[in-house]
């Protein structure tokens, strides 16, 4: 019984760590550059 105890909690440090590292912040930068064309 212990040891599937020990078997879980490691389960789950291991599920939590993988949704954490999941949601990294990996967007695109959202830079906006605005350019103009003047003239004709």
């Amino acid at each position: 019984m212990k040891k599937m105890k020990y078997l879980s909690m490691v389960l789950l440090m291991l599920v939590t760590s993988a949704c954490m590292l999941s949601c990294s912040d990996d967007d695109e930068p959202t830079d906006v550059i605005s350019t103009s064309i003047v003239g004709t």
